[in-house]
């Protein structure tokens, strides 16, 4: 089927051609019969992606109609070819919003798209002998994107076409599920630079070179008027820079350490646990430091030729204006003042994740909960929103509790003189 009648059909474009790239490829490779529109399997997926009984009916009909429809059907093998078989990244953000064609059931077009990530998954953690309660926890990645839907859209089943990318990541057997949180292996970045004292275990990140910050210390993009430009430079003798307070933000004050008493702990190109956090609340500190230990264990047996020292993650969770917001009982906050945060610099400050709005609008965005309202009326007052990094060192679980980098903070700042 063409592409061109295909858009037509459905009253769709494909204006920036993101549709069409490898549609000849799709379907030359089209089954009579797709597998993820078989009531056995939609079946089997919701119950693996703990999605609920009474979603089942919804999911066929919708599978029914486009099965029924050759335009809906090329489309939606597309997408899952697109999505799982081929190499090149798909940008869903660019595809049909479908709601017309689907009759106003364009989130669980893309939802039975995702739910196709389930039997390959399984099939690839079976192959890599994964323990069947971590490809169940893993799988339950579909009911938090299906969570995300509900709340962003008054109730309604389906999944963002927006986040539907993010599936591959396990049916390549790259992210796992462990508890509260997700993990996979990624190098780090130049973000930051991790030295650890030989003698005293204390420990402090510089600022990767060239970044900029404002005033306050928060990560900027370009140089302003109140702005300044970090450096950082290694030698074997000594390491000099201007580094990062705990709490998340630069500091102004270049330091000097020497190497023959701090260790180059956590560098770019390091092997880490890169974290995500899936949507569902319940963040207290035992779930947030059992995922962790869950996570080191698992890792250093799944993957020992990739050894980490660290772990790593870039969110609006860990946005520093949260401390400022949310209650000092909050377990996000808890969480929070145990890590090494930084500053990075972020565009919207994850926004999207909290109202689900494509562009945030304080006028209309949804208070539906406690964590709406704060963030919204602190934006109505002009407050600045912005995401954040942080980092936490595998032996440091130890101390989880007792916030060894803030607590540990002036010790820090005196061996390094580091005013204030």
């Amino acid at each position: 089927m063409k592409l061109a009648d295909v858009l037509e059909h459905i009253q769709e474009s494909d204006f920036q051609g993101e549709v069409a790239l490898r549609w000849d490829e799709s379907m030359a490779s089209m089954p009579e019969t797709l597998p993820f529109l078989e009531p056995s399997q939609i079946a089997m997926s919701r119950e693996w992606g703990g999605l609920e009984s009474k979603e089942q009916a919804a999911l066929e009909e919708t599978a029914q109609r486009i099965d029924a429809d050759p335009a809906l059907k090329a489309l939606a093998w597309h997408a899952y070819r697109r999505l799982y078989d081929y190499a090149d990244r798909v940008d869903f953000t660019k595809w049909p919003v479908l709601d017309e064609a689907t009759d106003d059931s364009s989130g669980c077009f893309y939802l039975l798209i995702g739910m196709a990530m389930i039997p390959r998954t399984r099939a690839i953690h079976a192959t890599m002998h994964v323990p069947e309660d971590v490809t169940r926890e893993t799988c339950l990645q579909v009911s938090c994107f299906a969570d995300n839907f509900r709340r962003g859209r008054h109730g309604r089943l389906g999944l963002f076409r927006d986040q539907l990318f993010w599936m591959r990541n396990y049916t390549e057997g790259k992210l796992f599920r462990l508890g509260r949180f997700e993990y996979k292996l990624e190098p780090m970045e130049p973000f930051v630079h991790v030295f650890r004292h030989r003698e005293k275990a204390l420990t402090v990140a510089l600022s990767g070179d060239g970044r900029w910050y404002n005033a306050a210390g928060y990560a900027v993009q370009l140089g302003t008027a109140d702005s300044w430009q970090a450096s950082l430079a290694i030698s074997d003798e000594e390491a000099r820079g201007f580094p990062i307070h705990p709490a998340g933000h630069a500091l102004r004050h270049e330091v000097r350490l020497p190497r023959s008493e701090w260790d180059y702990y956590v560098k770019p190109g390091d092997w880490m646990l890169d974290t995500h956090i899936p949507s569902g609340g319940q963040m207290t500190p035992e779930k947030c430091l059992d995922t962790m230990r869950r996570g080191v264990e698992f890792f250093r047996r799944m993957f020992p030729d990739k050894p980490f020292n660290s772990f790593w993650c870039h969110s609006w969770i860990f946005g520093p204006q949260l401390e400022k917001v949310l209650p000092e009982t909050a377990n996000l906050v808890k969480y929070m003042r145990e890590l090494y945060l930084y500053p990075i610099y972020s565009e919207d400050g994850g926004l999207w994740f909290i109202f689900f709005q494509d562009k945030f609008d304080p006028a209309t965005a949804p208070r539906e909960n406690s964590l709406q309202t704060t963030v919204a009326d602190f934006l109505e007052k002009g407050g600045d929103w912005r995401e954040g990094g942080m980092i936490a060192l595998v032996e440091d679980l130890d101390h989880f509790g007792r916030q060894v980098y803030r607590s540990r903070w002036p010790e820090v700042a005196k061996a390094l003189n580091i005013p204030g």
